[in-house]
């Protein structure tokens, strides 16, 4: 069982991605091995460590206000762009994986889905799926998404159960239209489930 020892030390302290789910993210990035990825919203970098970890040649940050914990764990390890997730997806070649986790307003998740329309990623990764449902105020942006694409297109794997001690009840979803990735996502997260 990996360690996930790149998870920064202060990530028990905030409103992180859970371990379990930042475990899950770095199994998929090591077995998809995608050139070009980009993770829009990075708080104070828990969940962009996985993407340093797990070396992405050509990973793309999109957060407007980085903080020092943040900027610690990306800096010199990707490009970092100061500005909305949308704006960075409309100017930027398509990526292989978007992992959303920025504002989880409506509005701004609807403007990050309409700027990917003509560049869908291979997997997209929504986290906070469940938040609205767990009570958290303005998280209806990532569950509407998940709504959209809920159909005979994408393939869909959601993990939001309740665990003592994890905050994994917020939700992470990821999507693909492949086939072949649908099963990398599935290894990925059986590795992660044993944590």
């Amino acid at each position: 069982m990996p360690a996930y020892d790149f998870i920064p030390s202060w990530h028990d302290t905030g409103a992180c991605m859970d371990k379990r789910h930042i475990a899950w993210l770095y199994e998929l990035l090591v077995r998809m091995r995608p050139e070009r990825t980009l993770e829009i919203g990075g708080y104070t970098g828990c969940s962009s460590a996985a993407f340093v970890a797990a070396g992405v040649p050509d990973v793309h940050f999109a957060e407007i206000s980085p903080n020092e914990k943040f900027l610690s764990i990306v800096r010199g390890n990707g490009t970092l762009h100061q500005r909305k997730g949308c704006d960075v997806i409309r100017e930027q070649a398509a990526f292989e994986l978007i992992l959303l986790d920025g504002a989880h307003d409506l509005e701004s998740v609807r403007e990050e889905w309409d700027a990917m329309q003509d560049r869908l990623p291979r997997v997209l990764v929504l986290h906070d799926t469940w938040s609205k449902d767990a009570g958290f105020p303005h998280c209806e942006g990532p569950s509407w998404l998940m709504d959209q694409m809920i159909g005979p297109e994408w393939h869909s794997f959601s993990d939001m159960r309740y665990r003592e001690g994890e905050m994994t009840h917020r939700g992470l979803t990821m999507l693909t239209r492949e086939d072949m990735l649908r099963d990398v996502i599935l290894a990925a997260k059986v590795v992660s489930d044993c944590l």
